[in-house]
């Protein structure tokens, strides 16, 4: 009744003769080195449940006969070389529950009778083969969980209505695809996303100022699009909200105060757009932002002071000016980038802090001081040791270069 070999090295083909029983539950076979196609006759075992060849070396197509397997629960064939596209029959699984398709040559378009997968949980067809539009049937899987769809060539918009219908789906990644049209506001109706995850298509207009509606949300990542208008004031109230990525976009205005109030913010990157004003008062009360990023922009204004526990801080090809905190260099390990600004203040006592970042990179300021001049005392200061690249180029800084620079163990670059 079942078939399990999972994890190991099994070789060769599979036999169609497996399949001549009509009582087969499960076929599980994942994770060998398997050549050869998907027996025609699968569709035989007319009780399958469960089939799965993930993680082997196989080759041709999803035979037509599984249109046959109307009891198919859970239906895993990623990872191998397969191709072509989904049989017809598929749409008779009115009782699958997962589907794994990644990592295949699987494609054409994703039929519209998809919609008949109602108790759908996971989809998973990411980096393959597939193409078109995405049906707007794909909001009938009242069921899912996990839609994941990235990596494809999905073009036309995403489905405008209905989505108060997937009142179950946690993630839904379709990033790296070709897709077009706007972010559409039925979205906020999705109650349990925590993920959504858009970045690299070519969406345009607005980020919706609904997404607040969700309160679970905890990643946006909308980078590398054509999205416009500002950063929703909303984003306030995503108490939840842990990553907030739109960089490569067009997004005017300034960034909202009410970031400060995101407790459980770790990354907020919105670098190369064209935002202005600058950076809000409060994010020093950010307590787990570990990646602040904001560099080509058209921010001003002085840099307030930091979070607390910040290892990644990149500003460069703004307008900053006046005086840096302390604060900002207190990282180990870390990065910091504020290039091409109008920074200044004396450093000379710079690199005799307990802490200090292991990338600096601090060009084309204003800058004063005798750069690296504690260098030459004995004992060297240890926080100089993980210092891996140090661009201070084009500021002012005065006094002779430091004579013993072979101290300095990690340093790779310095200009």
């Amino acid at each position: 009744h079942d078939f399990q070999v999972q994890n190991n090295f099994v070789t060769g083909h599979i036999d169609s003769a497996f399949f001549e029983t009509p009582h087969m539950g499960d076929f599980l076979v994942d994770e060998n080195l398997i050549t050869g196609t998907i027996p025609g006759n699968l569709g035989s075992s007319s009780l399958l449940w469960s089939v799965v060849f993930s993680d082997n070396k196989m080759h041709g197509t999803i035979p037509e006969s599984v249109g046959s397997l109307v009891a198919m629960v859970g239906f895993k064939v990623d990872n191998n070389f397969l191709s072509g596209t989904l049989p017809p029959g598929m749409a008779n699984w009115e009782k699958l529950r997962e589907i794994y398709l990644q990592k295949t040559n699987i494609g054409g378009t994703l039929p519209h009778w998809i919609g008949n997968w109602v108790n759908l949980t996971q989809l998973n067809a990411f980096d393959s083969q597939f193409e078109g539009s995405l049906p707007s049937t794909l909001t009938s899987l009242r069921g899912a969980v996990l839609v994941y769809l990235f990596g494809n060539r999905f073009n036309g918009t995403l489905p405008s209505s209905r989505w108060s219908n997937m009142q179950k789906l946690v993630q839904l990644q379709l990033q790296e695809n070709r897709l077009t049209g706007t972010i559409p506001v039925s979205l906020c109706d999705a109650p349990k996303l925590r993920g959504l995850v858009l970045s690299k298509n070519r969406l345009r207009g607005a980020i919706p100022t609904c997404l607040d509606r969700i309160p679970v949300l905890q990643s946006i990542q909308l980078f590398g699009n054509q999205l416009t208008g500002t950063i929703p004031g909303s984003i306030a109230n995503m108490f939840n909200l842990e990553l907030f990525e739109i960089e490569n976009n067009l997004i005017t205005g300034s960034i909202p105060a009410g970031i400060a109030n995101l407790t459980s913010l770790l990354i907020f990157a919105a670098d190369t757009n064209l935002l202005t004003g600058s950076l809000p008062d409060g994010i020093d009360m950010l307590p787990v932002l570990t990646e602040l990023s904001a560099s080509y922009n058209l921010l001003t204004g002085t840099l307030p002071r930091p979070p607390p526990f910040t290892t990644k801080v990149i500003l460069r090809r703004n307008t900053f000016h006046g005086i840096m905190s302390d604060l900002w260099w207190n990282t180990s390990k870390g990065i910091l980038d504020v290039e091409v600004n109008e920074l200044e203040g004396n450093l000379t006592a710079l690199f005799s802090r307990s802490l200090l970042p292991s990338r600096i990179s601090i060009s084309q300021n204003q800058f004063t001081g005798r750069l690296l001049a504690q260098i030459n005392q004995q004992p060297i200061n240890s926080a100089l040791n993980p210092l891996l690249f140090i661009n201070s180029s084009d500021n002012y800084f005065t006094g002779p270069i430091a004579y013993n620079l072979n101290k300095l163990k990690s340093l790779v670059e310095l200009y």
